[in-house]
């Protein structure tokens, strides 16, 4: 890593808002891993036409051989002509023994707004599954729905044909014996300590519509994982309810450590957390972090380093108790910190945006170098650009002037 002990800080646009193809193509939701050799790899999501998560999208990346200091130009992965057919990036992770980098997205068909009577499309679709398939049908005849893997052995250069996944990373809810869908989010990881060093882990979710849970409390993240180098998946550990949104890390004696937005009403405004002492089969732990407050907003964490274990973590720093789920006002002042036990305590931390700041990702390059992409917002919504902060250890210790 670099040795450099003077706090070094600095910014660049990483995605712009642009016209492609003549279409208005706006950027949210990053996402970052860093491969074996280096590559530094960023996902965000392209929206085309419009900011709203009911848009199309297309899949994009961009790559960094030099710690994320200088980056190549985009290259578009998934895009379709039918303005309704959407190719959306859900989740990436790389092997760090094969050198393979994986990532998962969701091919579908947009539902918007108007189709369905002005109703929240995410909601509406959940509790009317059947209302919806056929209108995607009927949007989009020859479109196969669901999530698909590809992957790269050249640091991006070719890539694999998209492969379907089907169900096997579906889960069986235990209390209502409901089978479902499992969305990965954002940046896995692969687990090197323990008796299960070599596994891939995903983190994501998955919802239940029925009773008992209420809307806003219906969601369980859980994990995904491969054993085999990501040939097959399967379903692992579920989280407590009312989660969403996580980000995952190993901590220093092999256990994983899943953080979640929290979506249920128990200790609202602050992040929740599980964890798994069998590699993610199971979770046994719970509970809530109340030095990490919340907006209703994505997270993110990486492991920095293994001797000494550190462990850094990022979100908009200001908590609310508000019963709305998306209270945009809160999201600003972006703030990442640092835990050296464990993600018991947080010993340091440091304003990376005292702005408007959305969702975040962080990586740490080869060098050291700790890279955090993230959205910027205005008074009303984002406005389609993600910003890359480049600093150091030694910025994150440094006393706040």
């Amino acid at each position: 890593m670099n040795k450099n002990t003077t706090p070094i800080f600095s910014e660049q646009t990483l995605f712009e808002r642009q016209t492609r193809n003549g279409d208005d193509c706006q950027y949210r939701i990053p996402a970052m891993v860093v491969s074996k050799t280096g590559t530094v790899f960023a996902f965000p999501e392209e929206r085309v036409d419009s900011i709203r998560d009911c848009a199309k999208k297309s899949l994009v990346v961009r790559r960094s051989f030099d710690n994320g200091e200088t980056w190549r130009d985009m290259d578009v992965l998934h895009e379709h002509p039918n303005p309704r057919v959407t190719n959306a990036y859900a989740s990436s992770v790389a092997d760090l023994q094969t050198g393979r980098v994986f990532v998962f997205f969701s091919r579908g068909v947009a539902i918007w707004p108007e189709d369905v009577d002005g109703k929240w499309v995410e909601a509406w679709a959940a509790t009317h599954p059947e209302e919806a398939a056929a209108l995607r049908k009927k949007l989009a005849p020859d479109i196969e729905n669901g999530l698909f893997v590809i992957s790269t052995d050249d640091d991006g250069e070719t890539w694999t044909d998209p492969k379907p996944l089907g169900q096997a990373m579906h889960v069986m809810n235990p209390v209502t014996q409901e089978r479902r869908p499992f969305g990965p989010q954002f940046s896995g990881i692969q687990l090197q300590r323990g008796e299960h060093a070599g596994r891939l882990i995903l983190p994501g979710r998955g919802w239940s519509q029925t009773a008992p849970f209420a809307l806003f409390a219906n969601s369980h993240n859980y994990i995904a994982y491969s054993d085999d180098h990501g040939e097959t998946w399967q379903a692992g550990g579920l989280a407590q309810n009312g989660t969403g949104e996580a980000c995952v890390v190993e901590l220093s004696d092999g256990t994983i450590y899943l953080n979640s937005r929290n979506e249920s009403l128990r200790c609202r405004g602050y992040r929740a957390w599980d964890l798994s002492h069998d590699g993610g089969v199971n979770f046994t732990e719970s509970g809530y972090d109340l030095n990490l407050p919340e907006p209703h907003c994505a997270a993110s964490i990486v492991e920095y380093s293994v001797e000494p274990h550190r462990v850094l973590f990022c979100n908009p720093a200001v908590t609310t108790d508000t019963n709305s789920h998306y209270w945009r006002e809160g999201r600003r002042n972006l703030t990442v910190r640092l835990s050296e036990d464990d993600c018991r305590t947080w010993c340091a931390s440091r304003t990376v945006r005292e702005g408007t700041a959305g969702y975040s990702a962080l990586a740490v390059a080869h060098d050291g170098t700790i890279l955090c992409a993230y959205e910027t917002l205005n008074d009303k919504d984002c406005t389609g650009d993600i910003i890359l902060a480049r600093f150091n250890m030694e910025w994150v210790t440094k006393a706040s002037s």
